[in-house]
C-alpha cells in the first residue's frame, strides 16, 4: 500500500536532490527520511533512488512514481478541500509569510477578527521578506504572502500565482520645524 506521506517525500526529494534538503523542509531528521525512503522501496517493490555524489537522482522506476505522487498528493489535497467546502465551517490551515511592518501593523486587527470569525481556522504566521517568501509559496511551505509593492520596481510574481491588491500605504516625510 502506498504511503502519502513516503510519496511527499520522494516527490520533495526529486525537487531537492538531497536527503539534508528534503529533512530541512519537512522538519524531520536525515535518519527518519532515508527511513522513509528505504520503506517506500519496499512498499512497492523497486528501487527508487541511486546516489550521485552528494545528490540522490531518482531512477526510471523513482521518476514515474514521482510522477503519480504530484498526481495522488494533488488529488487527497482536493478530497481533503472538497470535504472541508461541504460543511459551512472555515476550518484548517493557513500559513502567511509577510514582511516585519506588515507583521506589526496589519496582522493583529486581521488575527483578532479571524479568530471571532472563524475559530477553528489556525494561522501560522513566517516573517520572511517577499524576495525569501516567493521560493517558500513554490514550495508549498507557505500558502500566502502579504508583500510591499514598489513603483519602478518589477514584481517578483509570475502567471503560477494569483496577485492582489490590498491597500496604499501612506508614506510622509517628516521634517524639524524652521525655529525661526
Amino acid at each position: 500500500m502506498l504511503d502519502l506521506h513516503r510519496l511527499r517525500i520522494l516527490r520533495e526529494l526529486r525537487r531537492l536532490g538531497t536527503v539534508t534538503a528534503v529533512a530541512e523542509l519537512l522538519s524531520y531528521t536525515h535518519s527518519a527520511i532515508s527511513q522513509q525512503l528505504a520503506q517506500c522501496e519496499k512498499d512497492v517493490g523497486a528501487k527508487l533512488y541511486e546516489r550521485a555524489g552528494r545528490r540522490i537522482v531518482l531512477t526510471e522506476q523513482g521518476e514515474l512514481l514521482a510522477d503519480y505522487a504530484d498526481e495522488l498528493l494533488a488529488l487527497a489535497d482536493a478530497a481533503q478541500s472538497a470535504v472541508l467546502d461541504s460543511t459551512s465551517e472555515v476550518r484548517g490551515r493557513i500559513r502567511v509569510a509577510s514582511f516585519q511592518t506588515a507583521l506589526a501593523s496589519i496582522l493583529p486587527s486581521a488575527l483578532d477578527s479571524l479568530k471571532h470569525k472563524y475559530p477553528d481556522l489556525r494561522l501560522e504566521i513566517k516573517q520572511l521578506d517577499i524576495e525569501n517568501a516567493m521560493p517558500a509559496l513554490s514550495k508549498g511551505t507557505v500558502d500566502l504572502i502579504l508583500g510591499e509593492d514598489y513603483p519602478g520596481v518589477m514584481p517578483l510574481t509570475d502567471n503560477t500565482v494569483d496577485r492582489e491588491h490590498l491597500i496604499d500605504d501612506e508614506l510622509v516625510l517628516i521634517t524639524p520645524q524652521d525655529s525661526t
